[in-house]
């Protein structure tokens, strides 16, 4: 993990789209949680944007591009990565796309602040964590960030938030991410 993280070009000020795709991925093979969120044959990502709002839509366009060449060519823990979009418009509607896509990761995108703690309430009463580009939302209370900090690639890990979400990150992850208690 070391060596990919010193390995990947840090943009200015945000993570590209294709750097984010990898730690994510990278994120989620140190998840001792994920065979049970993930049962199916694949792993689920369902990316969630702001409704309404042309930023959020890019962001989730660019992420899910960059995921699906990125899951077209690894597998995590041995297995294709899918990914889905959602739009949010309320904590009810989030719940039936959870329902849906069943996801072992849901990625919110920019744009999501004023619902945030809609959604933090969503993915800890359906246990699944949450992820996203943007610090400001992991000390809101999201459960991990894929963000640039000093001019290069770190994971942001909220602990609290990604235990009541049903994450288990291995040590070796955690001892190189920044962590939230």
């Amino acid at each position: 993990m070391a060596g990919l993280l010193s390995a990947l070009p840090a943009g200015a000020g945000e993570l590209s789209a294709e750097v984010r795709s990898v730690l994510l991925l990278r994120v989620l093979a140190y998840d001792r949680g994920l065979p049970a969120r993930a049962t199916g044959p694949g792993i689920p990502i369902l990316l969630l944007e702001a409704a309404g709002d042309s930023a959020s839509r890019a962001e989730c366009a660019q992420f899910e591009t960059a995921l699906t060449q990125l899951g077209g060519k690894v597998t995590v823990a041995g297995r294709p990565v899918h990914v889905a979009r959602a739009v949010f418009t309320d904590a009810a509607a989030l719940g039936k796309a959870l329902d849906t896509h069943k996801p072992a990761v849901l990625y919110v995108c920019v744009g999501m602040g004023p619902h945030l703690a809609d959604v933090a309430g969503v993915t800890r009463q359906r246990r699944i964590p949450s992820a996203t580009g943007q610090q400001p939302y992991v000390a809101a209370g999201l459960g991990f960030g894929l963000v640039e900090k000093d001019n290069r690639p770190r994971v942001v890990v909220n602990l609290p938030v990604c235990r009541a979400e049903g994450a288990d990150f291995d040590a070796a992850l955690l001892t190189l991410a920044e962590i939230i208690r």
